[in-house]
């Protein structure tokens, strides 16, 4: 799986239900995408088989996969697959 990883830089992760107002919000790669990536940046020919659907991640995932010279192979996907968020402290 390729997908796109939202780390969100506040000291702690909000209660449920709470609104936090952060600086900022970055964006990286995960799963297979990693692996891609550091190939890619190798010189080698990559070609990434993953599922992607037409959301606004998936349209994400297929332009940075672009970006990095990465081939991308989609497989069938509902729209917007799961983004893992990562909080820092």
């Amino acid at each position: 799986m390729a997908y796109l990883e939202v780390f969100v830089p506040p000291h702690r992760r909000p209660a449920p239900g709470e609104e936090r107002f952060v600086d900022g919000i970055h964006l990286g790669l995960g799963g297979a995408f990693n692996t891609a990536s550091v190939a890619a940046a190798l010189g080698l020919p990559v070609t990434l088989c993953a599922p992607v659907g037409g959301g606004i991640a998936d349209l994400a995932v297929a332009a940075l996969a672009h970006r990095l010279g990465i081939a991308l192979e989609p497989l069938a996907a509902r729209d917007d697959p799961a983004i893992s968020l990562v909080f820092s402290s």
